[in-house]
């Protein structure tokens, strides 16, 4: 918030827009690759890891040139403000660091060393903080905010590779490979439906507003989704707890998806209804313009829709049940890019708002479609919780 008033809503929003951009790529790169890894020994399959890090590896560097071409062919064609193109390239750099460090966090959470994960991570967002806070008092525009970044992704980093037992080497194995072409085929393609609406907001609220209304609304999803660390959290111990149990009986996992899921619920829940009730005194904080005050409701309740559904998410990508999941996300994504347009022209900021709502609702297909939850005490409290919190998210109207 602080960096936001000293700034400017508009840098914000050059940041933001960029910063979606890559994050995109990042995700559909990564395509939850920690699930395929976390099911290896480090120790005994050696040969998963090093050809998971080489391919890793090489994907983001062909990607960072195809991204300095782009570029160029932009800059030559296309009339893009300059600050959304400086920003894209330089948080591209950091897609080699940012992908193969998923080799080093995968056999921390194999290992179930989450007290040093949170450790690296907390040292690493203090960092960036402070270096963000330091240089948007000097600079008051987006760099702060791209180098704060940069220091995040460094430091966490040079911690994971730190502490993990693994060092990596170059090498293919084709048993290896067909294995991960298995796991790209089907993930890739839920991890572009998926995270495809980070784009909603750089691309059609960027074209049909401006870059403060892309700063407004990243603002409060950077609220909203702030809270991403508790689910991250949650499935990574989740992960942990499966690859870690030896019996594959259903009514166990069907116990532990169904606990987790309404635990997580809560939390995230009882968090959301508290930054609700100071939401509005918080645009008289920071002065910002187009203070997007309705918009918290229907981003919040979007979010624990998919939130309270990311742990049986992560159950089937590591049970390999990816069919249930690729439809819900067809739904969803197909909802949110045909009414995202049409709203966003018609209500601004709030269609925005609306459109992630609406497509939100699709979650609730995963409850249904994984057998037992709904009959469960906690998959029943789990849906019950969910719908009050709709219904008051909408009442914030």
């Amino acid at each position: 918030m602080l960096v936001i008033r000293w700034i400017g809503i508009e840098q914000y929003g050059y940041f933001a827009g960029a910063f979606a951009v890559v994050m995109f790529t990042e995700l559909v790169l990564k395509s939850e690759i920690k699930s395929f890894l976390v099911r290896h020994d480090r120790i005994t399959f050696k040969k998963c890891y090093d050809t998971v890090f080489s391919v890793l590896l090489f994907l983001s560097i062909m990607v960072l040139i195809l991204f300095f071409l782009v570029k160029s062919l932009l800059t030559l064609y296309v009339d893009l403000q300059s600050e959304y193109l400086t920003v894209f390239i330089s948080l591209s750099c950091l897609l080699p660091l940012a992908l193969t460090v998923e080799v080093p966090r995968a056999t921390l959470e194999r290992e179930m060393k989450m007290d040093v994960i949170a450790r690296q991570e907390t040292f690493s967002s203090i960092s960036q903080q402070v270096v963000t806070l330091m240089l948007a008092i000097i600079f008051k525009n987006y760099w702060a905010l791209v180098c704060g970044w940069i220091t995040y992704n460094v430091f966490i980093s040079v911690l994971s590779w730190r502490s993990a037992a693994y060092r990596p080497a170059m090498s293919l194995d084709s048993e290896i490979l067909q294995g991960m072409k298995y796991h790209y085929r089907h993930v890739v393609t839920q991890s572009i439906l998926s995270e495809s609406h980070k784009l909603v907001n750089p691309l059609l609220v960027g074209t049909f507003w401006n870059p403060v209304s892309v700063g407004a609304i990243a603002f409060t999803e950077k609220i909203v989704f702030g809270f991403t660390f508790l689910v991250n959290t949650f499935k990574r111990v989740f992960n942990g707890a499966l690859s870690d149990t030896e019996t594959v009986n259903r009514r166990d996992y069907l116990a532990l998806v169904s606990e987790y899921s309404f635990i997580l619920t809560l939390l995230l829940a009882s968090a959301l209804l508290g930054i609700g009730v100071i939401w509005p005194y918080i645009g008289r904080i920071i002065q910002i313009q187009q203070f997007p005050d309705h918009l918290f409701g229907l981003l919040s309740a979007s979010a624990l829709l998919m939130a309270s559904t990311s742990v049986i998410s992560t159950f089937y990508l590591i049970t390999g049940r990816l069919k249930a999941l690729t439809i819900q996300l067809t739904i969803q994504t197909g909802i949110l890019w045909i009414s995202a347009p049409i709203l966003i022209i018609q209500f601004g900021i709030l269609g925005y708002g609306i459109a992630f709502c609406i497509a939100g609702m699709s979650r609730i297909y995963l409850l249904m479609d994984l057998s037992g939850f709904m009959s469960s005490v906690n998959g029943k409290k789990t849906l019950l919780l969910l719908m009050v919190f709709t219904v008051i998210s909408i009442y914030w109207l």
